[in-house]
């Protein structure tokens, strides 16, 4: 399976009183993954330029630009609560299905890259959209975004019930 492993760094000030990191700070750790991993990085990010986009950043977030890359749906199953943890946790992306306007991307938050366990924290999907700003509506994706994202596209997750 290809998946795309993007590191997030937790901060202390996300965690509830019961020390773990609380449910809102989840959908924003997976919201950071998946800017991350489909917009170009702004052309001031000089650190993020250096690095250089990963392949599947194709779409330019920039404010008035062409695409709106929209949430339609989450849907977040916690598997185990993560505690605060120093080093940057493992965020690993894939996409689950792409369809004519948008896909659905998969999700797993695992511990760190070489820790001595490889916990599951969270599994989710997200649902997403592309609208034309200017037409006012939702967009068909192009040839060369199915192109750059084909590759990444892997079982979706199953959910249990």
């Amino acid at each position: 399976m290809t998946r795309i492993h993007v590191p997030i760094a937790l901060r202390w000030g996300e965690q509830d009183p019961y020390g773990h990191i609380n449910n809102v700070h989840i959908m924003r750790i997976l919201e950071e993954a998946r800017v991350r991993v489909f917009w170009k990085p702004d052309p001031r990010d000089t650190e993020a330029l250096r690095a250089g986009p990963g392949p599947l950043a194709i779409l330019d977030a920039t404010s008035g630009g062409a695409t709106q890359h929209l949430v339609a749906s989450h849907h977040v199953q916690y598997m185990v609560p993560i505690p605060y943890l120093r080093g940057e946790i493992d965020v690993q992306l894939w996409i689950g299905k792409l369809s004519g306007a948008g896909m659905e991307v998969c999700y797993e938050i695992h511990d760190p890259v070489g820790s001595k366990t490889d916990t599951t924290y969270v599994r989710a999907t997200t649902t997403t959209a592309l609208y034309d700003t200017e037409a006012g509506r939702v967009r068909r994706m192009t040839a060369d975004e199915e192109a750059a994202w084909r590759p990444y596209t892997d079982e979706p997750l199953v959910f249990r019930r």
